[in-house]
């Protein structure tokens, strides 16, 4: 019978180049990573992903460490690494054709939560959407952290990865109600400070508003959310 090791090096070998690839071991599932295979302009826009792959190591190593909902660092090497599995994104959870609002309510809410809980702990993600917040066994995780762990203007960090958290909601078109009520969450778990933060950013921008509306009948999904977030807060008093 293969050992865990011996797996992870056929996987290997079946798939060089692959940049993410998934396997099973023993009844459960794992993710392997390696180094991105460059094309092209590639070379010039990315010049050293073995770095950015060991920085990513080093990431998950300082993340796993102080017990943040994320994947678990399995195995490592020069040019790969491996994760466990930690489940479905939200995005695909709330795109179930047979889910229920309330479902899709408890989901958002969840992840707000364990948003806040991550903020508390002092760190951000960089790019909270609900396709890299996933579920598994009822525990929310967060996956591809972007940002480096830093403490430099982290409530503005912060009030971007709820900027990013809430945007997500509007792109899945779900109702304002369920924006409204995971934004609540968020807020009670501990982020009311951040929340007052990002109602204050949001209405200092206003502007902004008043310059893209000429194209909001135009508007695809990107922009469509982002006069969504505008709205919400600037009618907040």
């Amino acid at each position: 019978m293969n050992t865990f090791e011996q797996q992870v090096k056929a996987v290997l070998e079946a798939n060089k180049g692959q940049r993410i690839t998934s396997f099973e071991f023993e009844d459960n599932r794992y993710w392997l990573k390696q180094t991105e295979k460059l094309q092209g302009v590639e070379h010039f826009l990315k010049p050293f992903p073995q770095k950015a792959l060991q920085r990513e190591i080093e990431q998950l190593t300082y993340l796993n460490k102080h017990s943040v909902s994320t994947a678990k660092l399995i195995m490592t090497g020069e040019d790969y690494f491996v994760t466990n599995d930690v489940g479905r994104s939200i995005s695909s959870l709330i795109n179930d054709k047979d889910i229920t609002p309330e479902k899709t309510q408890f989901l958002v809410t969840l992840a707000a939560t364990e948003l806040q809980k991550i903020h508390q702990q002092g760190f951000v993600h960089g790019r909270p959407a609900v396709r890299d917040i996933t579920l598994l066994e009822d525990k929310i995780y967060f996956i591809d952290f972007e940002n480096k762990v830093s403490n430099k203007a982290l409530e503005h960090r912060q009030v971007r990865d709820l900027l990013i958290f809430i945007h997500s909601l509007y792109r899945e078109k779900l109702s304002q109600q369920c924006v409204e009520q995971a934004v609540e969450s968020y807020a009670q778990a501990g982020g009311n400070e951040i929340w007052k933060a990002t109602i204050d950013y949001i209405k200092n921008k206003r502007w902004l508003y008043w310059l893209l509306s000429p194209f909001k009948p135009i508007a695809r999904t990107d922009l469509i959310a982002a006069f969504c977030i505008f709205e919400y807060i600037l009618n907040i008093k």
